[in-house]
């Protein structure tokens, strides 16, 4: 199994390793499910079932900015805080449905509908606009033509649904044509929303944004046990090629060269600077597999085969940590090392 995700040394959870290294998947997913539960609770009626239903359509403004956070941030998945913002969405959301009907009564009930009503308005207007604000947050003039293009896309696409599904039918006169067609409207906008966001999702499928370059962390207090460690760990994958097997893990590794977990981690994240063990075994692989790609008799290899070789489990793993690593596929870094031996 490739070991992109993130590894501590504790055993990670099954639910932080997907969220880890998944992110962009489960956002989108999230995204589609909640959608499609506000089409499907807009559209029938499944009575006592209306009411789960619904709530999973409540905060569809908040999964469509997580999916722009995955989308336009390479570390979207390190940060916990807009979690809390859309929990926040879905927990009003319960407490409108548990109330409804109590708007304007005296009494606890009206207090707490119109507390909820109000901080759900505040956190689904704040996160419709943050969804605006992230595509345009890492617009530069260095980008990538198809980059810049596909922002711009985005924002022009976004911004349009916006202002269809919520501008125009909220602040249309009564009895107007829009006003009365609010509903319908919403429900096309929130058709057209998944069409959206299966398109940005499909792109950086294909076009992973670049990982941050690693800074490396100041080693002026590093002891010379940790220094030497740090380079037995270096010499141990270099000398028996550690990282090309599949199912790797830290506390594996550890055990190999007669270590604790937690010193080998500290090691690897103070002395050598990489984020957590996966990012340097992944920087291996990906050294072996710009080798391969490279050498005369690998021509005749395809691309999974090269990458089976150097420890991933997957095609789709290895493209998406190649064109991090390089900045290019490994059909074109094959290709322009190829024209360049000619």
């Amino acid at each position: 199994m490739d070991q992109s995700g993130l590894d501590t040394p504790n055993a990670p959870r099954s639910w932080l390793r997907l969220w880890t290294s998944h992110h962009l998947d489960v956002v989108a997913g999230a995204l589609w499910l909640s959608v499609t539960s506000y089409l499907i609770s807009s559209a029938w009626d499944f009575g006592a079932l209306d009411v789960f239903i619904g709530l999973a359509g409540t905060a569809s403004c908040g999964f469509s900015w997580l999916l722009a956070r995955a989308v336009f941030r390479s570390d979207a998945e390190r940060e916990t805080w807009p979690l809390l913002i859309v929990a926040g969405l879905i927990m009003t959301g319960v407490l409108l449905d548990l109330y409804d009907g109590a708007q304007g009564t005296p009494g606890l009930a009206g207090y707490v509908f119109g507390t909820a009503s109000s901080v759900h308005s505040l956190l689904s207007s704040t996160v419709l606009l943050l969804t605006l604000v992230e595509a345009c947050l890492g617009y530069r003039s260095d980008l990538p033509k198809l980059e810049k293009r596909f922002r711009i896309g985005f924002v022009a696409g976004y911004s349009s649904l916006l202002a269809v599904a919520v501008l125009w039918p909220d602040g249309a006169p009564e009895g107007s044509w829009a006003e009365q067609a609010s509903a319908q409207i919403k429900m096309l906008c929130a058709m057209l929303v998944i069409g959206l966001s299966i398109w940005v999702w499909r792109f950086r499928r294909l076009h992973p944004l670049p990982r941050p370059k690693r800074r490396q962390r100041r080693t002026i207090n590093a002891s010379t046990e940790d220094k030497a460690l740090a380079d037995r760990i270096l010499q141990q994958l270099e000398r028996d090629k550690l990282y090309l097997e599949p199912d790797l893990k830290l506390a594996d590794f550890s055990r190999r060269i007669g270590e604790t977990s937690h010193r080998v981690s500290a090691s690897i994240t103070g002395v050598l600077g990489f984020p957590n063990f996966n990012a340097l075994i992944n920087q291996f692989r990906i050294s072996a597999a710009k080798q391969a790609l490279q050498s005369p008799e690998a021509g005749e290899k395809s691309i999974l085969a090269i990458a089976l070789d150097v420890g991933f489990s997957s095609i789709g793993p290895f493209n998406r940590a190649f064109k991090r690593e390089t900045g290019t596929t490994p059909s074109d870094f094959r290709s322009k090392h190829a024209l360049s031996d000619a």
